[in-house]
C-alpha cells in the first residue's frame, strides 16, 4: 500500500511540478501558493476592504454599495483584486478549459479562509455557485463548483453539490450595469433539497463584481431556511469604480 501511495505521489508531482510556478513556469518563491517572485509581484492582494462585500476601497469602512442596499449575506471575502495577471488567469480557467487552474486559485481561498476563520470557523457545508443547465452543457464545467470541490479538500468541510440549482438561463453580465444586473439575476435560482436547513453555508464562485449573482444565490438559500450565508471568491472587483 505504502508503494502504491508512493507510486501516485510521484505521478502527481511529475504532473503538477511542485517547484515551478503555476502562472509562467519559472522558479517558486512562494511554494505554499505555487508563485514564482515575478508573478507574485504581479498579484494584488486586498487589504482595506468593505468590512460587507470585501470590495478594495479607500477610505471608511463600508462601501457606497453596501451602505444604501440590504444584502442576503453576512459577509463576503476574496484575497485578491480583479486586475492584471489575475484577471487573465481566471479568463483562461473559466472560458479556455484551464480546468488544471482550479487546485491553484483554491489555495488562494484557503489562504483567506485561515485569514478570516473568526468569521468562516463556524461554516457547517460549502455550496458552489451554480451555473444553468444550458451554460453548463457549452462550456463542460463549472468552475466554481471546482474551487468549492478544491476548497472542501484544503479545508476539510463538506461539499453540497445538489442543493441549490440555476432555474434562469441569465444573460451574460459583462456589459451589464449594477441595476441590470440586479434584474438579470432575480429569481434565477431554487432549491432541491431541505438539506441546507438551519446550516451556516460558505458559498463560493471565482470572481465578485457587483455581488448581484451571490446575493441572488444567498436570497435564495436565506428563504430556504439557511441560517447565515458567507461568500468566498478568487477575487473582487472594486465596486465603486
Amino acid at each position: 500500500m505504502k508503494e502504491l501511495k508512493k507510486f501516485f505521489e510521484k505521478l502527481w508531482d511529475g504532473v503538477f511540478p511542485s517547484s515551478t510556478c503555476f502562472n509562467c513556469g519559472k522558479e517558486l518563491v512562494d511554494k505554499n501558493l505555487s508563485l514564482c517572485e515575478e508573478c507574485k509581484k504581479k498579484f494584488v492582494f486586498t487589504n482595506k476592504i468593505c468590512n460587507k462585500c470585501g470590495s478594495p476601497i479607500e477610505n471608511d469602512t463600508v462601501c457606497s454599495i453596501c451602505k444604501h442596499k440590504s444584502r442576503f449575506f453576512e459577509v463576503a471575502r476574496a484575497p485578491l483584486a480583479y486586475e492584471g495577471e489575475v484577471k487573465d488567469i481566471i479568463w483562461k480557467f473559466k472560458y479556455k478549459n484551464r480546468t488544471d487552474l482550479a487546485r491553484y486559485l483554491a489555495k488562494f481561498l484557503e489562504l483567506e479562509f485561515l485569514k478570516n476563520i473568526e468569521l468562516f470557523g463556524k461554516v457547517d457545508v460549502i455550496v458552489p455557485v451554480p451555473l444553468h443547465k444550458n451554460k453548463l452543457a457549452l462550456r463542460g464545467y463549472n468552475q466554481s463548483m471546482l474551487l468549492a470541490k478544491e476548497l472542501s479538500n484544503l479545508v476539510h468541510v463538506d461539499i453540497d453539490k445538489e442543493s441549490l440549482v440555476r432555474v434562469k438561463d441569465t444573460e451574460t453580465q459583462t456589459y451589464l450595469d449594477f441595476q441590470q444586473r440586479q434584474e438579470n439575476m432575480k429569481d434565477a435560482f431554487a432549491l432541491k433539497t431541505g438539506n441546507l436547513k438551519g446550516k451556516n453555508v460558505l458559498l463560493v464562485d471565482d470572481v465578485f463584481t457587483t455581488g448581484a449573482t451571490v446575493d441572488s444565490s444567498a436570497k435564495t438559500l436565506i428563504d430556504g431556511g439557511v441560517k447565515s450565508v458567507l461568500i468566498l471568491t478568487v477575487a473582487t472587483t472594486n465596486v465603486e469604480k
